[in-house]
């Protein structure tokens, strides 16, 4: 599914003219201490830093790694290894232009139901100490798309105000500016308890699958300064896309993913009912073998340092198991291997055994560094 929604959403915008580029690696240098976190950073960052040798548009599909996304797994909407679409403007496209074209996509090649696409824009407010104005531009796409006017919510504060590294805590350009986000509601409602639910509500009843950035300042000092052009992101998270076209409820379940969970379901942890622990272990062993193939060793600093907690964690997840808990995630890391339509576009095929005899060696060190706790 995956390999199919890229494929479209590369052919669609091939098609408004934007040229395909390959991804980065995830060890790009511009993140020194951890891994490629979105699809747009690295060219809008270069063209920020004068580097005007890359196209007028273009469009990637880039797997990315957020090691601050990676406790959330639980939540079964979130990877922290997934697979982003984006396509990028850097010749000062109408915000409403780049957010229309994205919403087509969805409605007219993906045909998600038209009631259930909802969009949150900036209000407009105080960020920084400089009064922003409103995106009234995307605000008033609905219309085009015939979306209803309650499908399109302004949201104040910095709620739709996007921050470079604001997560990550690496931020690095201070690049920043309005963005709009684009949900889906989901099929059966969750219940919720709040006066006034909307997207971004906690309850789980809207799902965000893109977003459209508009970095129009710079953050320095502490203080907006507007950057001398006009930039754009349109961005689509391609698993939970699929997760909305398979009808699915959890990331787990679609058809990319399914095989490697039924797999591991069947084997190592047969006997594991607790479905945290069983998300954690799915999401991190895997993002540690594709981590590993793309060149990342682990260590006790920096990039080394995220896949050793990974490990850390699917380990503990692993102890309720009856069988030694490295044991148990050689088994599970196995079984990945078996199906390279999970690997996040990342071929670790001729690796495997490179990648496996790592992921041994790092489990057996933390195995020995649990026994030593528990004498002491």
């Amino acid at each position: 599914m995956i390999d199919s929604l890229a494929r479209a959403y590369c052919d669609y915008y091939g098609a408004l003219g934007h040229a395909s580029v390959p991804a980065y690696s995830l060890l790009h240098p511009a993140f020194r201490t951890s891994f490629v976190l979105s699809a747009g950073v690295i060219d809008m960052e270069q063209r920020l830093a004068g580097d005007a040798a890359g196209q007028v548009r273009s469009v990637l599909v880039q797997p990315c790694f957020r090691h601050f996304d990676s406790a959330a797994v639980t939540s079964g909407r979130h990877l922290s290894l997934f697979v982003m679409g984006a396509a990028l403007y850097f010749d000062s496209p109408s915000p409403a232009a780049v957010v229309e074209s994205l919403l087509r996509f969805l409605l007219t090649e993906l045909s998600l139901p038209r009631d259930r696409l909802w969009l949150t824009t900036f209000a407009g407010g105080d960020v920084s100490g400089s009064e922003i104005p409103a995106d009234d531009e995307s605000a008033a796409v609905w219309r085009a798309v015939g979306l209803s006017p309650g499908q399109a919510v302004r949201c104040g504060g910095t709620q739709n105000f996007w921050r470079e590294g604001a997560n990550s805590g690496e931020a690095r350009s201070g690049l920043c500016g309005p963005h709009t986000e684009v949900f889906v509601e989901r099929c059966d409602p969750v219940a919720c308890t709040a006066s006034s639910c909307r997207p971004g509500c906690e309850c789980g009843r809207f799902l965000e699958i893109g977003n459209v950035v508009f970095p129009r300042y710079r953050l320095v000092g502490g203080r907006l300064e507007t950057i001398p052009w006009i930039l754009a992101e349109a961005a689509l998270g391609l698993d939970r896309v699929a997760m909305v076209v398979e009808g699915k409820d959890k990331v787990f379940d679609t058809s990319t993913l399914i095989g490697y969970e039924t797999e591991v379901l069947r084997g190592p942890l047969s006997e594991m009912s607790d479905a945290h622990a069983i998300a954690i272990i799915l999401d991190h062993v895997r993002s540690f073998c594709c981590l590993v193939a793309e060149g990342a060793r682990p260590s006790a600093k920096g990039r080394g340092h995220i896949l050793r907690r990974l490990m850390r964690d699917a380990m503990r997840a692993a102890g309720c198991q009856s069988s030694p808990p490295h044991e148990t995630l050689v088994e599970v890391a196995v079984l990945l291997l078996r199906h390279p339509e999970a690997w996040c576009t990342i071929q670790i095929g001729s690796r495997w055994t490179e990648v496996l005899q790592i992921l041994e060696g790092e489990l057996r060190v933390l195995a020995s560094t649990r026994a030593l706790e528990h004498r002491a």
